[in-house]
């Protein structure tokens, strides 16, 4: 099985959220700011993870898992 894990860690700070993710410290006000830099991290990485693995055509069958662990933001 080609698996890729994606982890994010999240920090709240007086006045927002940093959230550490690979070697990047990024910086959002709002929690619902920090789940859409989340979402589209994700999307992205998940995209080209799936290139990088099985080129055009090579492909018959994909399946995604998809589990997630730890508290997710409210």
């Amino acid at each position: 099985m080609n698996e890729k894990s994606f982890t994010f860690d999240v920090e709240k700070i007086d006045n927002g959220f940093i959230i550490f993710y690979e070697d990047k410290k990024i910086y959002r006000e709002y929690s619902s700011r920090v789940n859409e830099y989340i979402e589209a991290e994700l999307k992205a990485g998940m995209i080209a993870h799936v290139i990088d693995n099985y080129p055009q055509g090579t492909a018959q069958r994909l399946v995604v898992t998809i589990s997630v662990t730890g508290k997710v933001m409210e």
